[in-house]
């Protein structure tokens, strides 16, 4: 193992963690110089009950928006995903 392999290998690693990071379900903070400063890094994975706990607050928003607007149908097929999400969080 040379430092060209190590070199490569580094930034194939770094590439697939930033790329990671951007998807929806990760939540990452990192100062402006964190190339320079890894130590100030956090990131994390929610896990399925705060996922859900995001959906339902997501639903009860767009069926106030709904509901202000007069659009019944769209209101209450928020309310339903509400309701199949709260079961589920409630098992």
């Amino acid at each position: 193992m040379n430092d060209e392999f190590i070199d490569k290998l580094a930034e194939k690693l770094l590439d697939k963690l930033l790329e990671r990071c951007s998807q929806p379900e990760w939540h990452v903070r990192r100062p402006n110089d964190f190339i320079n400063n890894f130590s100030k890094i956090i990131a994390f994975k929610e896990n399925e009950e705060e996922r859900m706990i995001g959906e339902i607050s997501k639903h009860k928003t767009l069926m106030i928006i709904y509901q202000e607007k007069s659009d019944k149908k769209k209101a209450l097929m928020m309310q339903e995903k509400i309701d199949i999400l709260d079961k589920k969080l409630n098992k």
